[in-house]
């Protein structure tokens, strides 16, 4: 089910010369999360981030952690917005990059209506 946002834009400039522009977001998730199994974190733009998408049903992301095979947490953030990528695992730990994988996730939301749950699996590192 998608979730659709509209968002509109008009600049000028110093000789008062005006553009302006309307996009269309829309944001899917079959159910109400999608969260991909692998991603591919190498730079070109394309899957460089691992991050929750969901429906408007969810809030708030608490806490979305990754760990390594021996459970060591590579990557955490706490109280961040969902569907936005800026939040997501880029793939590295401390700045280097993890090596190719499967690491495990967890993530703890809170639904618009007060409600936490918690969701966890696998996600592969392919470069």
């Amino acid at each position: 089910m998608p979730f659709t946002s509209t968002v509109s834009l008009q600049v000028k400039n110093g000789f008062n010369c005006l553009a302006q522009d309307t996009i269309v977001i829309k944001t899917y998730a079959e159910g109400r999360y999608r969260i991909p199994n692998a991603f591919t974190p190498n730079g070109d733009g394309l899957n460089d981030v691992f991050y929750l998408i969901g429906n408007r049903d969810l809030s708030l992301v608490r806490d979305f952690s990754v760990y390594d095979r021996y459970g060591q947490r590579v990557f955490q953030r706490t109280d961040v917005r969902p569907n936005d990528p800026l939040y997501g695992w880029n793939g590295t730990r401390n700045g280097v990059p993890v090596t190719i994988g499967t690491y495990a996730y967890t993530f703890v939301v809170e639904l618009v209506d007060g409600t936490v749950e918690s969701l966890k699996g696998l996600v592969t590192v392919i470069r």
